[in-house]
Formats: structure tokens, sequence, C-alpha cells
């Protein structure tokens, strides 16, 4: 039995849609080929720097680089490659290395960033002064400094960092005191300063993990501006960094066009569009990004999904679970359809226009509100 999905007319809306993105960014591109491609500070001609870690099809991939987004940047993941740093909180340089010659060759070039965060965060986050946060700060400086010299064509970041806390005394970003607000970030700059200094560019978090608990996708609006203050606040404090060292690191926050758990919404379904340009991608421009790095590992979890690839500890499999249901509800099938091929097809296509979405709102905001 074939799920029943209404998806023949999808394909060709979709296209239309994506035909008239196309041709308004393509003006832009167009206009903007003569500028310094140099993309470390925005001004009001320069094209965002558009990243994305995963195209999920061969259309989706078609699609990006009409777009004129940039090559695929590379993601480290701690333990697909050393996987005692987790243990010992020492990361080992030449493991990465090794890893990194096997998947990209030996003179790899563009973005890379390294997805380090068990136990470094929580270690960092201890404070300045104990030995968990000093001993974090110079493992990840010193992993930072031999990649950059051992690959000097890729531009190298840490995910995620600074930290920055949702809640303050009970308060979100959009409530809490300027006392509360300043003595956060003054305290995750002194925590994470060091190691952002060695970064080649920036990518704070600013996912969407706040859906309302009604119907879990649209959130009520007292959600919705917490999710935009915070998101402006967590993109705001990389780019006043950069400012007071007077450097012009590029500060490119990693987004998804799906909501991300943590904040009770309906994680991984496909963020509608309106929000998603509301509450991540013009807060991110309005406090001064250069881009946006867009992050789903969507071939991984539709594989999880679907059945393709079976993962015991994607949270002890609950999560699997979880992701079954979401997205059969989404899709309007039974979950155990979900193993059928012509799922598979929609799902990678659902997903797929969710990333060139992402991407192709990203070079209209960026072009466009700044010269109203």
């Amino acid at each position: 039995m074939q799920p029943k999905i209404n998806s023949l007319n999808r394909n060709s809306i979709s296209n239309m849609i994506y035909s008239l993105i196309f041709l308004i960014v393509g003006v832009a591109t167009a206009s903007n080929q003569k500028i310094n491609t140099n993309e470390s500070t925005q001004d009001a001609n320069k094209r965002p720097i558009v990243l994305y870690d995963d195209a999920i099809s061969l259309d989706g991939l078609e699609k990006l680089v009409k777009l004129g987004v940039q090559p695929r940047y590379m993601i480290i993941y701690q333990n697909e490659c050393d996987t005692e740093a987790q243990k010992t909180g020492i990361i080992d340089p030449n493991k990465i290395i090794e890893y990194i010659i096997k998947q990209w060759g030996a003179e790899p070039e563009g973005w890379g960033v390294l997805d380090f965060e068990e136990p470094f965060d929580i270690w960092i986050q201890k404070g300045v002064d104990t030995p968990e946060c000093k001993l974090a700060t110079v493992t990840m400086i010193n992993a930072i400094k031999v990649l950059k010299k051992r690959f000097p064509k890729v531009k190298w970041s840490y995910y995620g960092i600074p930290g920055l806390a949702y809640y303050m005394n009970g308060q979100t970003w959009s409530t809490a005191s300027e006392d509360s607000k300043n003595n956060e970030i003054k305290k995750q700059l002194a925590q994470y300063g060091p190691v952002m200094d060695e970064c080649d560019w920036l990518g704070p978090c600013i996912y969407n993990m706040v859906g309302d608990g009604k119907d879990g996708i649209r959130p009520m609006p007292n959600l919705r501006s917490a999710t935009r203050a915070y998101t402006f606040a967590r993109t705001k404090i990389c780019v006043d960094f950069i400012k007071l060292r007077n450097k012009s690191t590029p500060v490119i926050p990693f987004a998804s066009p799906l909501f991300m758990p943590g904040g009770g919404s309906r994680a991984f379904s496909v963020i509608p569009q309106d929000i998603m340009i509301g509450d991540t991608l013009e807060p991110a421009y309005l406090a001064g990004a250069n881009g946006i790095t867009i992050w789903t590992c969507g071939t991984y979890f539709i594989g999880l999904a679907t059945g393709v690839r079976i993962s015991e500890d994607f949270k002890e499999a609950g999560g699997t679970k979880a992701l079954i249901r979401r997205w059969s509800e989404d899709l309007k099938i039974k979950p155990e359809d979900m193993k059928l091929p012509d799922t598979q097809i929609v799902l990678k296509n659902l997903i797929a226009d969710s990333v060139v979405l992402m991407a192709a709102e990203t070079y209209k905001v960026w072009l466009y509100s700044n010269k109203n």
C-alpha cells in the first residue's frame, strides 16, 4: 500500500515559487558582481554569506547553486573523529586531521566548523576561574590553531559559541532588565572570548525551538517576541565582540528551517515561512550578521525516520520514534508508511525545499531590507 500523500501539485507549485525567487535573487546577483568579494563586513550592497550542511537532494543542490550559496561547509562532529574527547576533555588535533583528509582530501578549501560541545561547553560555563574552564579553553585554542596551520585554505570556527542563557532570573530577553542582560553578556564573553579570538568566523546558534503547546507549530505572540529578542541578542553579542576587537571576522549564525528540540516545539517540523523570516532572519540581519549558516543534518534524520539508517543512541531511540511520529503526522500518513519509497522521496523534497527557501529568503532580507 502506498502512502496517501498529495504531492502531485506540490512540485509544480514549488517550482513556480522558486523560479520567482531565483529571478529576484538573480537580479541582485548580477547587480553585485563587481562588488569586492571579501565578505567580512556587512554593508548595503553586499550579498550575505549563505552556508549549508546538506542539500538533501540533487534538485535541492541545483537550486542552491543557482542562488549562489557558498560550497557545502565541513562540519566536524567530535563523535565521528575523536570519541575520547568527551571523556577526557582534551581534543586531539591529529585525529581531526586524519578524519578531514579521509573525508575531504589533503587540501580542502572553504568553511569548516568544529562541533565539540561535550564536556567543553559545560566546563566553560563553570566560570573563568575554574580549572575546567581553563582546560577547555586551552585545548580548544590548541586544536583550532593546529587546524588553521595544517589547512590554511579553510576558515575555521567552533560551533555555537559563545553560549547565552535564554532565561535570566526567570525572564527572557524580551522582559529581563538591562542589568541582567549586560551581566549575562559580560559573563559569556569573559568565558568564551579567548576561543572566539582564534576563530576565522563566528557561528552562534539561533535555532527556533519554541512552539505553541496548543498546536505545536505557531507560537503565541509572547513566545515569538522572546524568540526574536534572543535571536537578536545571541547574534549581537558576536557582532559587538568583533567590533570591540577591531576585527572583520564574519558573524554567520547557525539557523535551521526546521524547529529544533528543547523549547516545546514540534521538533523537526518545517517552520512556517513568515515565522522563519520574522523570528530568525530579520533579527539576525538587524543585529549585524553577515549571513546565515543553515544546519539540518537532514539526510541523517530522514534516514532515521524512514528506516534507512538505524541509531540506538538518538536519545535512546526515543528520539527516532518521536521523529517518525511527528513527520508521519505532518505528511498525514501512518507511521509504518514512513518506510515506503514514495514517502522517502516526498520527505526529501520537503526538507530540501525548506533549505532552499531559507537560503533564498536570507538573500532577500539582506539585499532588500537595507535599501528601504
